[in-house]
């Protein structure tokens, strides 16, 4: 929480997609009821971890209506953002995606999102580095398909420290 995950979206879709209609969907059955709505759509899913974890039969039927987002919507003109928590339940079908970014991470984060392929190992430690080394800062990791890896700092104001994690030891 608190890592800057909304404000991301709303940023990237503010700078990158303005011509774009922003809807915030909580369920993917829920792309019937904006059918037509627009020519250009930016749909967002937040806490999209929560809702799907892709081991349910019902699970694979929502991802494979996200397959068909295009049909359904009649259009090309889609941006797709999906806001998660939990990688592990996603790991095949972010694996696809065009972006990712990794708002925040730990130390027993990196071998999960290297394992997945998700991201690199060396950057991964890299990103942890600096991530943990500038809490005044947004910092985050993104891989690009075409462009790789980078660590951004996003930050357009200050914010004030983050608070440690307490180990639940």
């Amino acid at each position: 929480m608190g890592s800057g995950k909304t404000t991301l979206t709303n940023i990237i879709h503010e700078k990158c997609f303005p011509e774009f209609t922003k809807y915030y969907l909580d369920d993917v059955d829920e792309l019937n009821n904006i059918v037509g709505a627009s020519d250009k759509y930016y749909i967002v899913f937040d806490d999209f971890s929560y809702k799907v974890t892709g081991r349910r039969k019902e699970d694979q039927v929502k991802l494979n209506k996200i397959f068909r987002v295009r049909h359904i919507l009649g259009t090309d003109n889609i941006v797709l953002v999906f806001v998660v928590h939990y990688l592990r339940s996603l790991a095949v079908f972010l694996r696809s995606s065009q972006v990712r970014i990794l708002t925040s991470i730990t130390e027993p984060e990196i071998n999960m999102y290297s394992n997945d392929y998700l991201f690199t190992i060396s950057t991964l430690w890299d990103y942890l580095h600096y991530f943990t080394n500038h809490k005044d800062r947004y910092i985050v990791l993104y891989h690009g398909i075409r462009s790789g890896e980078h660590i951004l700092d996003v930050t357009l104001t200050r914010r004030g420290k983050r608070k440690e994690k307490k180990d639940l030891d």
